[in-house]
């Protein structure tokens, strides 16, 4: 396995697995699939630069079984 950093290399690939159900979200599934499809087919380059963030500046994030907060910082 090899970590690579999001890219438009990558996209089409990623885009792919999200039409076909996958989601990084196991507790909404299908329907973050279908936000993210819509974040980037709106703007790629926007979503593209948002799924790195080292410093933890991201949106806040809320779920059934957490509070809400900052995300943890990437890779």
């Amino acid at each position: 396995m090899q970590l690579v950093r999001p890219g438009p290399e990558h996209l089409a690939s990623y885009v792919a697995a999200l039409e076909r159900g996958w989601s990084a979200d196991n507790e909404r599934g299908v329907e973050a699939a279908r936000e993210e499809l819509s974040r980037i087919q709106a703007d790629a380059a926007a979503f593209l630069a948002s799924m790195e963030d080292r410093e933890a500046k991201g949106p806040s994030y809320h779920s059934s079984r957490r509070f809400g907060g900052q995300a943890s910082p990437g890779l």
